[in-house]
């Protein structure tokens, strides 16, 4: 048996040594720092989905998101469990257009369009706990581009536990990180698209981490255009302006 003269002090560090850091880099100006993890959350269709595919575009042609914050060019791997393909690419359509985008300005952008991606991980019968093969894969295809963002969406479609239990989120969140740090050199950050409960709250366990930068976005983002109710309506005048309200 070991006793606290056997171990060695874990080793803390003062506040002067905190100016031997570097400063902070954000893959998202003021919103979403690199290697970090963010969530956007609201109700359904109130454009969490539309914010997010905005993101992607930014993030991979380096334009600002929303036009005002600065951005880390990078390629983006977007995991998407909710939408189809025929609706992506009229999205994208129309997005693109309104932004004034082609093929060409862009880093690459990889849909995970309704691969079964589970964060949830598995137990077998001797209550070993370990990653489902999905999550293996996953971390293949993330090593292959390298990207710089990575968005889920959402959370609810990409795991199997129970929002409501810190014992079944936990897990399914240090997944999304080790995914993520996995990912290769180019420090990925993670936006998690995540719905609230029918009384518009946060749902879920605390577990569920809320970047409050993006969950105050929604006191003051204006999407003009494409964002209604609806989540399918169709739209055919492009995307040409998201402003901020002042």
């Amino acid at each position: 048996m070991t006793t606290p003269a056997d171990h060695k002090p874990l080793g803390s560090i003062g506040l002067e040594e905190l100016d031997q850091q570097p400063d902070p880099s954000w893959t998202v100006e003021d919103i979403l720092i690199d290697s970090g993890i963010g969530v956007i959350s609201g109700d359904g269709g109130h454009g969490k989905t539309w914010l997010s595919q905005l993101l992607a575009l930014s993030v991979a042609s380096g334009q600002k998101w929303l036009g005002h914050f600065e951005v880390r060019k990078g390629p983006v791997v977007y995991i998407d469990e909710e939408n189809s393909g025929p609706l992506w690419k009229s999205r994208k359509n129309l997005l693109m257009k309104g932004l004034g985008l082609e093929y060409e300005d862009l880093e690459p952008i990889r849909l995970l369009l309704h691969k079964g991606v589970d964060f949830f991980p598995r137990t077998d019968k001797n209550g070993a706990i370990s990653c489902k093969r999905v999550w293996y894969e996953l971390v293949k295809e993330l090593r292959l581009w390298q990207p710089s963002l990575i968005v889920v969406d959402s959370l609810r479609a990409c795991h199997t536990g129970q929002e409501d239990k810190s014992d079944d989120i936990r897990p399914v969140m240090n997944a999304i990180r080790q995914a993520a740090a996995l990912a290769g050199n180019n420090n990925a950050a993670v936006l998690i698209v995540h719905h609230t409960n029918k009384q518009g709250n946060f749902r879920g366990s605390i577990d569920i981490k809320l970047e409050e930068k993006m969950e105050t976005l929604r006191n003051f983002i204006t999407v003009g255009l494409a964002i209604r109710k609806q989540k399918n309506l169709k739209v055919r005048q492009p995307l040409a302006k998201v402003t901020l309200k002042k």
